[in-house]
């Protein structure tokens, strides 16, 4: 870090999101994550900052007096904190496989209606389903209609390839512009399924996309690897 930095003047701006914390997180000590820092008004200092309680959420509620800066060991002075929501694009990827008939699927399909339904007007989804293979139903967009629909129209029938799916919905997220990104995963079962794709690979892939998954299990069953 350069001596520009040993400024007395730092404006940090929060980058929040939609889905707030609970009250309780907000009280833990939320792991920071300094995404840009911008100079040109020095000596005032601004920094984009991303604040994540443990389970990856972004934290909400934060004021300048909950916020610490150092350059090294010497404490620098925040004088504001500003919140900004960042649109975000969702990977929604819904198992499909055929232990997934019945209340499962209709459970899935509720779930995964409500969350879009709940998006942001300059967030985006995907939808994509998986069974013996792996399909995008739908690409990303704000319809929430177009993507309703796609849900609606889900089936259940097949194995369950969801190895292949984590990995398929990180590829299709590393393409999309977008300042922040996640994959939703609703699942009932083990990977049983002929692709070729190792859980180790797929993990491999995922933890690389650097971006969060958000796994929803149905019944007692599901691979606890996600």
């Amino acid at each position: 870090m350069t001596n520009l930095l040993r400024s007395t003047i730092f404006v940090l701006m929060l980058s929040a999101t939609l889905c707030a914390a609970a009250p309780a997180a907000a009280q833990q000590q939320p792991a920071l994550s300094i995404t840009a820092v911008d100079p040109s008004a020095y000596p005032t200092i601004t920094a984009v900052v991303t604040a994540l309680d443990a389970n990856g959420v972004p934290v909400s509620g934060l004021t300048a007096d909950s916020v610490r800066a150092f350059e090294g060991t010497a404490p620098l002075t925040v004088t504001g904190l500003e919140t900004e929501r960042l649109s975000l694009s969702v990977a929604v990827v819904i198992d499909v496989s055929g232990s997934m008939q019945g209340e499962a699927i209709a459970s899935a399909r509720d779930a995964a209606r409500e969350f879009v339904q709940n998006l942001g007007p300059a967030d985006s989804a995907s939808v994509f389903a998986f069974s013996t293979t792996v399909r995008q139903v739908t690409p990303f967009t704000g319809d929430k209609a177009q993507l309703a629909a796609a849900i609606d129209g889900l089936q259940a029938a097949g194995d369950t390839s969801l190895f292949e799916a984590a990995q398929t919905a990180v590829f299709a997220l590393n393409g999309v512009e977008a300042p922040r990104k996640a994959i939703v995963l609703l699942t009932d079962g083990q990977n049983v399924s002929p692709s070729p794709v190792t859980l180790e690979g797929s993990l491999d892939v995922v933890r690389g996309g650097g971006f969060p998954v958000y796994s929803i299990g149905f019944g007692p069953g599901p691979d606890a690897s996600y």
